[in-house]
């Protein structure tokens, strides 16, 4: 019989798999593809900076008649008001344990219900793997364990940083986690990945020069105008 309590948990990759050799960890999360693939992207945004996605996804949405998908919302809004990086993944998975969500349903209707009010109509697991590069600007790859006898076991590259792996052995989905080392480091404003150009702000997340600059000059303006309409106001009285 299957432990589902296992779901959520990272393991390590067993040695045998040849297409996950350049791999060492995954994380595993039921049978629920949808639902993985919700994880997938959580991850993915965390990894690469790239949490705007995110935010887009809970803001165009809305949940009135969905109790499962506005609970993981309020999940994902909560976790990107509060936290940073991995402690973004690690808030909603905590959140998911705790509530028993071990088959993954939540964020699974999350993310049905965005595409039904971005498409005005539900996409099938088909069409969602289909569309998905198209969607979300994220290459989404999932391969399975043992191969079809025509195909040969290929290594997966580790270097790719815009893509979603996700494996399945046994009917069960697997997250491949990135090293972290490898990860590409690029301004959250521009994506400049310029390493002498980046610098690294009080909330962890790197900008660039060009982008402080603007920003700085921006801020500068607005105070300008704050004070000129407050000498105006002064003046009137």
């Amino acid at each position: 019989m299957t432990n589902n309590n296992q779901n959520f948990t990272i393991q390590n990759i067993p040695e045998h798999i040849n297409q996950l050799v350049n791999f060492k960890k995954w994380r595993r999360v039921g049978s629920n593809l949808k639902g993985a693939i919700m994880i997938g992207i959580i991850e993915h945004c965390i990894y690469n900076n790239e949490i705007g996605i995110l935010k887009d996804m809970t803001s165009l949405t809305q949940y009135n008649s969905n109790d499962k998908a506005q609970k993981f919302k309020i999940i994902i809004n909560n976790a990107l008001k509060k936290l940073q990086g991995n402690q973004i993944i690690d808030f909603i998975i905590e959140n998911l344990i705790q509530q028993k969500d071990i088959y993954n349903i939540q964020t699974q209707q999350f993310l049905d219900e965005y595409l039904k009010q971005k498409f005005h109509h539900p996409l099938s697991d088909d069409d969602l793997i289909q569309d998905f590069q198209k969607i979300f600007k994220i290459k989404l790859i999932i391969a399975k364990f043992p191969l079809p006898k025509n195909e040969n076991y290929l290594p997966i590259n580790s270097k790719d940083n815009n893509s979603i792996i996700i494996f399945n052995l046994d009917n069960k989905y697997y997250i491949i986690q990135k090293d972290q080392a490898s990860q590409t480091q690029k301004c959250r404003c521009c994506q400049n990945t310029n390493p002498k150009e980046l610098q690294k702000i009080q909330c962890n997340h790197l900008i660039c020069l060009i982008c402080l600059k603007k920003s700085f000059s921006e801020n500068q303006i607005k105070l300008q105008l704050i004070k000129l309409s407050f000498i105006d106001y002064l003046v009137i009285v």
